[in-house]
């Protein structure tokens, strides 16, 4: 006799089973389309502001499972979620039309062949913005205090308040994951630093902080807050 615990738990293990060995492959599928949209669409309107004849823009590889578009350009989604393309005229071939690709003039082919990258990378900065917006802080370089729960020892090596870390062991810092990445490749527990201080670059050397090993390594205790 089937039970409804034991129906509720058939369909728990598909759902957990879907989550972890499918969803990511679909989700990998679906960024992967996103990504070759974006660069293809970048072509496409490169292309359209530049005069040239767009035959076909289309979504996925293989058989057609969707057409449509009543003028020169037809609009496509196909079967093989792999890509996807924007086929111009006279791109691979010539052309005697004299709206062909092959046809215009070099700096016109320049731009319509680097705005497919240029879309790549405004995608990327959106994500990046949609990541960061609902922040309501954000992480510098600056040193806004010390730490009270722990020996402060980096501030009797001259680190002070305010100091924006610019460079570490020669390293330059331009982000707080940089900042600890680089005091997470220290191995005497000594480090230089450099800070801008009052609008000047201030070179403090030998900088020391409280350390302690844990399961045979040697680990710095950062003392500051940012």
């Amino acid at each position: 006799m089937i039970t409804i615990s034991a129906i509720v738990e058939f369909f728990s293990k598909v759902i957990s089973f879907f989550g972890n060995n499918v969803l990511p492959y679909l989700i990998a599928i679906l960024l992967f389309i996103v990504l070759i949209v974006i660069h293809e669409f970048g072509h496409f309107i490169a292309a359209k502001l530049l005069g040239v004849r767009v035959n076909e823009f289309a979504i996925g590889m293989g058989p057609k499972l969707l057409r449509w578009g009543k003028g020169e350009t037809k609009y496509s989604i196909n079967a093989l979620p792999i890509g996807g393309y924007c086929a111009m005229e006279g791109e691979d071939e010539q052309s005697t039309d004299e709206r062909a690709f092959c046809n215009k003039k070099p700096w016109r082919r320049f731009l319509i062949v680097v705005m497919g990258a240029v879309f790549n990378l405004i995608l990327g900065f959106i994500l990046v913005a949609i990541t960061l917006i609902p922040q309501d802080r954000f992480a510098t370089t600056i040193v806004g205090g010390f730490r009270d729960d722990i020996p402060v020892v980096s501030r009797e090596h001259g680190l002070e308040v305010d100091d924006e870390i610019i460079a570490v062991d020669g390293r330059k810092i331009f982000a707080y994951d940089d900042l600890w990445y680089s005091f997470s490749n220290v191995d005497d527990g000594a480090i230089d630093i450099t800070v801008k201080r009052d609008g000047k670059k201030v070179q403090l050397d030998d900088v020391r902080f409280a350390s302690e090993e844990i399961d045979g390594i040697n680990l710095l205790t950062i003392d500051f807050k940012v």
